[in-house]
């Protein structure tokens, strides 16, 4: 999974989430489980346009946005053209296809569980 990926990944954490100078770690403490240590990680190897394109998403697109119309409608608004518009078109593509599969994944181990 690429970082775009892995942002998805997270984002059902992400409102749980204190901003990443709110939280402390003690010396030597393990943070490799400390969902702000792994967002900020994976958010400092993102590029400019990766990260224009991961907080587009996350501000924009959600249920009603999608069931409305209003997404398409945000992106025409964008004016993006040629290669720019297909690159944000991938990118927004892949976030929304990582939260899909998440999503599915979520529900089969609620299933499973129940």
């Amino acid at each position: 999974m690429d970082r775009l990926g892995y942002l998805g990944y997270y984002q059902e954490y992400w409102n749980c989430l204190l901003e990443p100078d709110d939280h402390m770690h003690e010396p030597g403490e393990d943070t490799s489980e400390c969902y702000n240590c792994i967002m900020a990680e994976l958010e400092s190897k993102m590029s400019p346009f990766e990260l224009a394109c991961w907080n587009w998403y996350i501000e924009n697109v959600n249920q009603f946005a999608m069931e409305s119309g209003l997404v398409g409608e945000m992106f025409k608004d964008a004016k993006l053209k040629g290669k720019v518009r297909a690159m944000f078109l991938t990118a927004l593509n892949a976030i929304h296809q990582t939260s899909n599969f998440i999503q599915a994944e979520i529900l089969k181990q609620k299933r499973a569980g129940a």
